[in-house]
């Protein structure tokens, strides 16, 4: 993963809050859900960190409720990690401002920049995609779009 822009978090974190890392891929269906259960399953190894972490996933043109592919939940579960429960999530601007962080793999089709109203949200790890222009945004579920 490369950073190409980053931006401080505009979230207001009350002490106690968790920092929430938001993984972004296309579908939510294999790289972000991996990385997603990835985390926390790192995170479950060090039962004496005292930071309270979040992590979720979400996917730019993600279809809601899709299961991940049968090789991710393979490999995942190979790597002590299971995305049996994983089911896919749209990335929508609800999800963008809940985040402190978010990372996305080098390959997204994402647009050369990040969408409107979500650099300056949070710390973002925005990256272009490799010479492949993005398809049109379909909308979320619940009719918003994140540009």
């Amino acid at each position: 993963m490369t950073a190409e822009t980053g931006a401080a978090s505009s979230r207001t974190a009350t002490p106690g809050d968790p920092f929430t890392v938001l993984f972004v891929c296309t579908g939510n269906i294999c790289r972000s859900a991996m990385a997603e259960v990835f985390a926390r399953r790192e995170l479950a190894s060090h039962p004496g960190l005292e930071v309270p972490l979040r992590f979720s996933s979400a996917g730019s043109y993600a279809m809601e409720g899709n299961r991940a592919v049968e090789a991710s939940a393979v490999a995942a579960e190979a790597r002590g990690a299971s995305l049996e429960r994983h089911r896919a999530r749209q990335l929508t601007r609800r999800r963008v401002a809940a985040a402190d962080l978010i990372l996305c793999p080098r390959r997204l089709s994402w647009p050369p920049s990040p969408p409107n109203g979500c650099a300056s949200s949070p710390a973002t790890a925005w990256t272009t995609p490799t010479g492949v222009p993005p398809p049109p945004t379909p909308p979320a579920p619940d009719g918003s779009t994140i540009w």
